[in-house]
């Protein structure tokens, strides 16, 4: 080994070392390298409807609209809740319409547990209530923020994979139910006042929440109270005729106000259609959510890969690679292989891959006379192409492998579309076997037209293709760890503002 070779791997491995230990670098390195369980705050966080282990007193508003979210998946889901408890419900949403009077999520609540419990003078009385209020809030985006908070402290440092994994746990259940019972109360017979009241309890909605499904059930509720119908098939002529058609009616029954706010709402309608509701917002988050699992893992991902064949390489170094001086029997590995085939089959209960490993283990039966000769240039080009081809595809594999199984991407695997990731072990297995097999198998054929010892050969140029290996992904994770942090800060922007406002962060960019 040259100096300039020692002072390469020297300069590699202090960096890696380095970045490591070096507080601002260390979260991006962590994820991959050392830490694949699940996340604590994820697991369980007393903030967010989904990671709830029990529910806290409702002492607070916040606390307060947690029970709400809570009872509402209940009843999305049709699971059983008894009266008592929905009485107990109804009477926490009263107390605390009651310290903010102009908060409409509180009568909304109340009239859907109303609903529930079978009392439909109280949920008309609740319904109207609600759509005189001035605002909406049901402080998600409060408790989003401590769980943010909570998760830069659990990684070391605020990452982009938070906000999209606090998104993916946000609550759409009360504005779900709120939606359904808007809806079930509009038909051919409904009065203007109670299509003016769900049409309000519909623009609360869509302004105040700060998430696009949620925004979309009031739209939704908007168009229908405009429309007077739950008819999906009517033509788009009919539709346009029928709202245009409610504004008017509003000025005639009502006052020149209601009319100016329908017509101002439904425009606005218009703009969420083509800018929240459009297909490419689903797809920019789903873009900007799988960015954000591979800019956190991939750094780490690449030491440990690093890693790995480092350490085969110094067990290599370390073994003994002397020919031995009586060559093996060729029944030795002729039973390996069968052995050894016989056990990748019991694994997989597949028959090719234990054919393949059969195959390339008993290759090693063949032995041609051995003749310590020089290797000729044209076969040296072709072991140094064979030792990096495939020191490149193998780290490459165990890379994506490492990275699809650390704890941000595993916490997002629901957000992302299926792929390879569904399944890892048995994606990563398999493709570690046929490129192996593949490696040893042109490695019998390079040593056996040299008439070299197969055995021997294989591990010397296995030296070679570790150390192609592992230098690379120590470089590769040293150059892209600030890469990464940089590109993880421009995600982590984005993503914020999705998970505290999505609404806003379509209409306003």
């Amino acid at each position: 080994m040259t100096f300039a070779q020692r002072a390469f791997i020297g300069a590699i491995v202090g960096a890696t070392i380095a970045l490591l230990f070096h507080p601002l670098s260390r979260p991006w390195l962590q994820y991959g390298l050392w830490r694949f369980s699940p996340s604590q705050t994820v697991k369980s966080s007393p903030w967010l409807a989904g990671t709830l282990d029990s529910l806290p007193q409702p002492k607070s508003e916040e606390e307060v609209s947690l029970w709400a979210q809570i009872a509402c998946r209940k009843i999305a889901n049709a699971e059983p809740m008894s009266r008592d408890n929905l009485l107990l419900l109804t009477e926490l949403v009263r107390m605390a319409a009651e310290k903010e009077p102009q908060n409409a999520y509180w009568r909304q609540c109340e009239a859907v547990f109303q609903y529930t419990l079978q009392n439909q003078d109280a949920v008309e009385k609740a319904w109207h209530r609600a759509s005189s209020r001035t605002n909406w809030n049901d402080y998600q985006s409060i408790r989003i923020q401590k769980f943010l908070d909570r998760m830069a402290h659990e990684s070391g440092a605020e990452m982009a994979w938070h906000p999209a994994v606090a998104y993916q746990l946000t609550s759409t259940d009360t504005p779900r139910m709120i939606y359904s019972l808007g809806s079930s109360l509009i038909d051919e017979s409904s009065t203007l006042d109670t299509r003016w009241a769900t049409f309000e309890n519909g623009l609360l909605l869509r302004d105040g929440s700060k998430n696009r499904q949620a925004a979309k059930y009031g739209h939704n509720l908007m168009e229908i109270a405009a429309t007077g119908s739950k008819n999906s098939i009517l033509k788009r002529r009919e539709v346009t005729a029928t709202k245009m058609q409610f504004p008017l009616d509003l000025l005639k029954q009502r006052s020149d106000t209601d009319s100016q706010i329908a017509v101002r709402g439904l425009k606005v309608n218009e703009a969420y259609s083509a800018l929240v509701f459009s297909p490419t917002s689903a797809a920019n988050l789903a873009k900007l959510t799988g960015q954000a699992a591979l800019s956190a893992s991939l750094p780490g991902s690449l030491a440990l890969t690093g890693t790995i064949a480092g350490l085969l390489l110094g067990t290599l170094i370390l073994f003994r690679t002397e020919q031995p001086s009586k060559p093996w029997p060729i029944a030795v590995p002729l039973t390996l292989a069968f052995g050894i085939g016989l056990a990748t089959y019991f694994l997989t209960k597949l028959l090719l891959p234990a054919f393949w490993v059969f195959l390339v283990l008993a290759l090693f039966a063949l032995r041609p006379p051995i003749a310590l000769q020089s290797t000729p240039p044209k076969a040296t080009l072709s072991i140094k192409l064979l030792c990096f081809s495939f020191g490149v595809l193998t780290a490459a594999i165990v890379c994506a492998g490492a990275t699809a199984s650390s704890t941000p991407f595993q916490s997002l695997i629901s957000a992302l579309p299926s792929g390879w990731w569904s399944d890892i072990q048995s994606t990563i297995f398999y493709s570690l076997l046929v490129l192996i097999g593949m490696y040893l198998f042109l490695a019998q054929v390079i040593a056996y037209r040299l008439r070299r010892s197969a055995g021997k050969f294989i591990l010397h140029i296995s030296k070679t293709t570790l150390a192609v290996a592992a230098l690379g992904c120590f470089f590769c994770s040293v150059i892209l760890t600030p890469v990464c942090i940089m590109w993880d800060h421009k995600i982590h922007t984005e993503l914020r503002m999705i998970s505290l406002n999505e609404t806003a962060y379509y209409l306003n960019r």
